[in-house]
């Protein structure tokens, strides 16, 4: 009995700790990278049937505040916090939590999505197109101002610009996964500050891909080398996944850099150093990314133990 009561008041302190939030976040966006939060401390603490509870009353309760326009970000939220929660309190490990947050946001982003296409008849991205389209001929006029030939090298962000309805699936993903990374990370500091430790990520060092990521990147490569028809369905799984399979491959190259200062008793700010110069400088990006590949289809890391 006691600890229903207890479970209740803290369900009470948790809705009204979202609200707030939520209230914050309509005139701050910053705040968007809480709402999870408190539904996350109370799954751990009360268990999943608890939060479920907890999770509908909060969707109850926003329809009756602000309609219909707020419930797709509440049912994101707190689906999103529901998940992670029950990941930490099963003690499971970080990445396993990350993949099960990242599906969940990434669900929820394709399903509104959907929703927005087949029953409202409206394309999310068309005013993104509209918007970016009118600030590049805003900065259009003002550079040919200072030279003629601004407009051809403006055309590639033209044409990028047309491009982002095909690349919806690489830009849901892309957002999934990073707010799902930024959230578990702010949400591991606050819960080690309430005592409530969870595993940490483990050493850059440490991650690595499964070998078949290398055979999926040669295929799309292969593919992308050859031609495809830009009217084709293939086109579009070519240009999604390609930058994807890009990112693992030069993530793969970064740990292999600091595998290789580890094993080597060097300065861990020779690898933080060289992640700052490709940030900076793109081009480096190649010569990661060839190092990834080199370490998953060799196993460059094994040689350098024998060593």
């Amino acid at each position: 009995m006691v600890k229903d009561v207890q479970k209740i008041k803290e369900g009470a302190i948790v809705i009204a700790a979202y609200f707030l939030l939520l209230f914050a976040t309509l005139f701050l966006p910053f705040f968007i990278l809480f709402l999870p939060l408190p539904f996350i401390v109370y799954v751990m603490r009360h268990g999943i049937k608890a939060g479920i509870v907890v999770f509908f009353v909060t969707l109850f309760g926003t329809l009756a505040i602000g309609g219909l326009s707020l419930l797709p970000l509440s049912f994101m939220m707190a689906s999103g916090g529901l998940v992670a929660g029950e990941l930490w309190q099963k003690n499971k490990p970080p990445f396993a939590v990350l993949l099960g947050t990242s599906l969940t946001y990434i669900a929820n982003l394709l399903l509104f999505f959907v929703l927005s296409v087949a029953v409202f008849d409206v394309h999310p991205f068309t005013p993104v197109q509209k918007a970016m389209k009118e600030s590049l001929d805003t900065a259009s006029v003002v550079l040919r101002e200072f030279d003629e030939k601004t407009g051809e090298s403006l055309q590639m962000y033209y044409e990028l610009i047309d491009m982002l309805p095909q690349l919806v699936p690489l830009i849901i993903v892309s957002i999934g996964i990073v707010y799902a990374l930024v959230i578990q990370l702010i949400a591991r500091f606050i819960l080690k500050k309430m005592n409530m430790i969870v595993a940490p990520f483990p050493p850059v060092r440490d991650w690595t891909f499964p070998k078949s990521f290398l055979w999926y990147y040669l295929i799309i490569l292969i593919v992308m080398l050859v031609g495809v028809d830009k009217e084709s369905s293939l086109y579009i799984v070519v240009i999604n996944l390609f930058p994807m399979l890009e990112i693992i491959m030069a993530i793969q190259g970064i740990s292999f850099l600091f595998y290789y200062v580890y094993q080597k008793g060097m300065s861990k700010l020779l690898p933080i150093g060289a992640v700052i110069l490709v940030l900076l400088l793109p081009p480096l990006t190649m010569i990661v990314r060839l190092i990834g590949i080199i370490d998953l289809g060799f196993n460059l890391r094994s040689r350098i133990q024998k060593t």
